[in-house]
């Protein structure tokens, strides 16, 4: 009796350590909206050419690029800017934040890109990424400049 009660209260420590682990993990890491934004943009300035790692994680049709994403003046030309820098050997930092969140399926995160060190030219760029929901899976829908 004695050592079904220890075998017991071990199997439940062993749980209480593995749940208070994976919340603890859940809390450290970033939602998968706000990773994939980033992880999306860091492809896109540092391997454009990676287009299977890009549609991964973007709602494109079959006929289009990547780069179409990247359509309007402004955002090209902070993209093509930001993608000379990398060439150029700047060292670049990338993060989010959660711009708002209109319904439970789409989500707007905002990713910024600054340079760091010495040599830094510029201020920040931020690009606003639009993800959209489907099933179970958040993707890319939309990439612009504010």
């Amino acid at each position: 009796m004695l050592m079904e009660f220890h075998a017991v209260s071990r199997r439940a420590g062993v749980m209480l350590i593995v749940l208070a682990g994976l919340a603890g993990c859940q809390l450290l890491r970033p939602s998968a909206p706000e990773s994939r934004a980033v992880y999306f943009v860091e492809k896109m300035v540092r391997e454009p050419a990676a287009v299977d790692d890009l549609r991964a994680v973007m709602w494109l049709a079959d006929d289009q690029l990547p780069d179409s994403f990247v359509a309007d003046l402004s955002t090209r030309t902070a993209m093509l800017y930001l993608r000379t820098r990398h060439r150029q050997g700047a060292s670049l930092d990338f993060s989010s934040t959660v711009r708002s969140s209109p319904t439970t399926s789409r989500k707007m995160v905002r990713v910024t890109v600054r340079e760091s060190g010495a040599g830094k030219l510029a201020e920040p760029v931020q690009f606003d990424v639009s993800l959209e929901k489907r099933d179970t899976e958040w993707r890319v829908s939309r990439l612009h400049i504010d």
